[in-house]
């Protein structure tokens, strides 16, 4: 198998080496000279509003990478409101994020499909359990709300979350980022780059560790469960054969050593970070990826060929009992089981292939602009997962022999390979209006193989072995108009199909309900970006309707079923806004907000408490908030002083879809202060600066646990070093 896995890649890196021979190109391509140009990616979208090339009109977001320093964004569950209605939750610790968009959300215990897709350097990240990644050595990033089919390979309804590093040139550049903060948080990040061959042979090193104590306080063991340790490593090695060739290989890597998973019932009383759990349990993760990506742009075509390798591992251990708090304040009497020093564990393992081949069109201000591609990936997900018996386990299920040891365990490996083809056309008449439309067709084959070994289940039910296979497929077109007004005002409006396929319910023993079904949606938009002050005041507007068939569900069927159902229908609406000001020298504001309606039309459910089906049309979809509000000011003096503040506000969201629990609204204040000079800075900072206490996930454990939760993080202080050259 792995041979044969090699022999791929090596196919894939020879057909990208003979591209490289074969297509003409032109010297019009980006130089070694400029360090962190990116000619991998479709031509650069604007600051805020619509897209300026084939990637056509829409809701776009693009940040740099002085907005990255500023506001510390270290990792991926910190770009919550960055962009409007973009949320991320946590689901299995704070290394697996998850993300919610435009009432798009994906599901907990990593069941079901993204919602989202995510770059990074032009590496699909395809699957929900290897996202939280930390982000250092960031150029830029572009959030691209709503299907981007035509443009990607990687594909979902919710957008493109799409992460670019800086690249190695002919200028030699270092940085280097000292942290310290509460909790004895500390971290170093560094990088170097530079010519090996002046114009020809590039490289750049990177590198981040960081480590801290535990936020949260066990009251059983006495000691803090949710430290946190990070190591991660970026090599990449640039060569420009000619001036118009560009091939750059990445290998990165990840090591996370964390304390434990920490989670409480929601109404539990006593301080927040306050827990309870006979033992602390830990969570461990290590990942690695592999990219050859080339650039070529010739006078009438431009080809970018990626090819990728990502393995991910797992493992984690914890007291999900939950025994400790009892009586559980949440529940009536009689409807809690506990069953004390039970040990839950994970240990998913991911493997990943991919080649992805885009061709645009060179020119961004040519009459007719397109772009064209086709996507291979196979995904292989391995998870061994379940808990082992501890000695008070036999009294709680009134067993006649010691069950001290014994593990209730499930296998499940899931092999899943993805095809598409796309394309799009844009022809701009008569100057001021463009007409985009295109296309994309993709399938899905999923297999899964299961085994569940019950201990304690009389035959044949401690042995339930299964396999099931389902495909999926389907096309999904795009449209959309811009129109120029003026030269710095463009009105845009846009039609699109998004697309999410089916699959299987690994912790389902019953193969009967395994399956549930592709999910398709329609997403329609009206926009208008502009600019005004001679670009001083810049900002853009926007409203949304989706509405989605088969929309995916993870919810408790029963007090011990977990499974993902199809909504028949749903409903989205919502409004967005982007504002950046300056209105004089060294100050600048900015602004993005989101709102967003979304509700079940269609949806009937079993009930969990196993007394027939419940009609959940009209309730509010779960982990789909309000609004989001991300609002910023910054002031720079001429001496190198600078001072800024910010905050980020979320609005309610249920928990469950029955819409029994939420999170209240609630607003995140963060400051900085500084002073940089030359290639030195010194700034420090506070975050959630008034202590506000909030969850950053809910769990619906069914009837017989109820809710239970992770709290956000509390109020941070820490001060800053950096330097560069």
């Amino acid at each position: 198998m792995n041979a044969f896995r090699f022999s791929r890649l090596g196919s894939a890196v020879a057909t990208a080496a003979l591209a490289a021979t074969v297509v003409p190109v032109s010297a019009e391509t980006d130089t070694a000279s400029a360090p962190i140009t990116q000619p991998y990616q479709l031509d650069k979208v604007t600051v805020l509003g619509q897209v300026d090339s084939a990637a056509g009109p829409g809701s776009v977001t693009r940040i740099g990478a002085a907005d990255f320093a500023e506001r510390e964004l270290v990792s991926t569950r910190d770009l919550t409101a960055i962009a409007p209605n973009l949320t991320t939750f946590d689901a299995n610790g704070d290394r697996t994020p998850r993300f919610s968009l435009r009432g798009l959300r994906e599901n907990n215990f990593s069941y079901g499909e993204s919602a989202v897709a995510m770059y990074i350097d032009d590496v699909p990240y395809a699957d929900l359990y290897s996202r939280g990644v930390p982000l250092f050595g960031i150029d830029s990033a572009e959030f691209l709300r709503g299907p981007q089919g035509t443009l990607f390979g990687a594909s979902r309804p919710g957008g493109v979350i799409n992460l670019l590093t800086r690249l190695p040139g002919n200028t030699p550049a270092g940085y280097g980022t000292l942290r310290y903060g509460s909790y004895d948080a500390i971290s170093a990040e560094a990088g170097v780059s530079g010519p090996v061959v002046k114009d020809d042979l590039f490289l750049g090193v990177s590198g981040l560790y960081g480590k801290r104590d535990g936020f949260f306080h066990n009251l059983v063991t006495g000691q803090s469960p949710d430290s946190r340790e990070t190591l991660a490593g970026r090599v990449q090695a640039r060569w420009l054969p000619t001036d118009r060739v560009d091939v750059t290989f990445t290998a990165a890597a990840e090591r996370f050593h964390d304390g434990g998973i920490v989670s409480r019932p929601i109404n539990a009383g006593g301080d927040l970070y306050d827990l309870k759990a006979d033992q602390n349990g830990f969570n461990r993760v290590d990942s690695h990826t592999l990219s050859l990506r080339a650039a070529w742009t010739g006078e009438q075509v431009k080809v970018i060929s990626i090819s990728t390798r990502r393995d991910f591992r797992q493992s984690l251990q914890g007291d999900f009992d939950y025994a400790e708090y009892q009586p559980n304040p949440q529940l009536p009497p009689g409807f809690y089981v506990p069953i004390p020093v039970i040990s839950g564990y994970a240990s998913p393992k991911v493997g990943q292939w991919s080649q992805e081949v885009r061709i645009e069109s060179p020119d961004p201000k040519a009459a007719l602009k397109w772009n064209a591609g086709g996507y291979w990936t196979e995904h292989v997900i391995r998870n061994d997962s379940g808990y082992v018996y501890g000695s008070a386990a036999q009294a709680a299920f009134g067993l006649p022999f010691p069950v001290t040891g014994l593990t209730d365990q499930t296998l499940a490996a899931q092999r899943d390979m993805n095809y598409a083809f796309f394309g799009q056309l844009t022809y701009t008449v008569l100057e001021h209006l463009d007409v985009t439309a295109g296309i994309r067709w993709e399938r899905d084959e999923r297999n899964l193989d299961r085994t569940h070994i019950n201990p304690l289940a009389p035959a044949p039910f401690n042995n339930i072995a299964y396999k099931a296979s389902r495909d999926f497929d389907g096309f999904q077109p795009k449209v959309s108009l811009a129109y120029h007004l003026t030269p710095d005002a463009t009105v845009w409006f846009s039609a699109a199909e998004g697309y999410q396929p089916g699959g299987f319910s690994p912790s389902q023993d019953n193969p009967a309900n395994v399956n549930y079904a592709k999910s398709t949606s329609e997403h329609y938009e009206l926009g208008l970006t502009g600019r005004l002050l001679d670009g001083a005041l810049r900002g853009s507007v926007s409203g949304f309707l989706i509405e989605t068939k088969d929309y995916q569900v993870y919810r408790p069927v029963s007090f011990t079923d977990f499974r993902v159902l199809n909504a028949d229908r749903a409903r989205t609406w919502g409004a967005e806004a982007e504002v950046r000001w300056e209105p004089v020298k060294g100050l600048e504001f900015a602004v993005a907000a989101g709102w967003t309606q979304a509700e079940f039309r269609n949806f009937s459910a079993p009930n969990p408490l196993g007394t027939g089906v419940e009609d959940l049309g009209g309730r509010t979809i779960n982990f789909v908030p309000q609004f989001t509000l991300d609002a910023s000011g910054t002031y720079r003096f001429p001496c190198g002083f600078f001072v800024g503040a910010g905050v980020t506000a979320i609005g309610e969201y249920w928990f469950d879809e029955r819409n029994t629990a939420k999170q209240s609204p609630y607003a995140l204040v963060r400051v900085r202060a500084g002073w940089e000079k030359g290639n030195f800075g010194v700034a420090v900072f506070a975050h959630n600066l008034t202590d506000t206490k909030y969850y950053a996930n809910a769990l619906d454990l069914g009837p017989s646990q109820g809710f239970v939760g992770t709290p956000g993080d509390p109020q941070v202080f820490g001060i800053e070093v950096n330097g560069r050259f």
